[in-house]
């Protein structure tokens, strides 16, 4: 299960390289991880965590390329479980209509933001235009 999570991460770093045309960093892994976790909706992924935390030899969790992976991962979800209209800079009433589906954020206002808007979600339309043109490839 580890491995697979090595491997799956490595996928991933290499779709960003390949996007950007640049080595891919943590700053653009983890949110496209997160973005990925979210559309994927891996089923039994808390179970698949716990088993591997169990089970696992710790020293292999700590450690190496596996151990960054799975960290990612274990913050990716913790991320998820954790987010709120707080954590986003929006409003509670902005968060529920998107969080249900009733609206989505408009894509140019995310390049007319001001500085001090959230840089997560500038971010995240970027990681968004790059999976889609990964897509288009």
């Amino acid at each position: 299960k580890l491995a697979c999570i090595t491997r799956c991460s490595k996928h991933i770093f290499n779709a960003i390289k390949i996007t950007k045309n640049e080595p891919a960093s943590a700053d653009d892994f983890l949110p496209t991880l997160i973005y990925i976790v979210l559309k994927g909706n891996p089923p039994r992924l808390q179970s698949n965590i716990q088993y591997i935390t169990r089970f696992c030899n710790p020293s292999r969790l700590m450690t190496g390329e596996d151990g960054y992976y799975f960290t990612n991962l274990c913050c990716a979800v913790a991320f998820i479980e954790k987010l709120d209209a707080q954590s986003l800079n929006l409003s509670q009433e902005d968060f529920d209509r998107y969080m249900s589906g009733q609206t989505s954020p408009r894509k140019q206002e995310s390049e007319t933001w001001s500085p001090e808007a959230c840089l997560g979600v500038k971010q995240m339309y970027k990681n968004l235009d790059l999976l889609s043109q990964l897509n288009e490839r």
